[in-house]
């Protein structure tokens, strides 16, 4: 009963580390629209992060 949701900590930890990815890529791509690298890897993220959120789900 200790470890009933252990598995949600890694889970929740990559959702975090992902969200702060796009909204730093997000700033970035405000302050510089002409690096269209970083607007392309926004897009990907965004696009994986939508993929990710939709299937997120918590072991209780």
């Amino acid at each position: 009963m200790l470890h009933i949701g252990g598995s949600n900590v890694p889970r929740q930890t990559i959702l975090l580390i992902k969200q702060i990815n796009l909204k730093y890529l997000e700033l970035y791509v405000k302050n510089n629209p002409n690096d269209l690298s970083a607007q392309k890897k926004w897009n990907e993220l965004r696009d994986e992060f939508k993929h990710i959120a939709t299937e997120f789900w918590y072991a209780d």
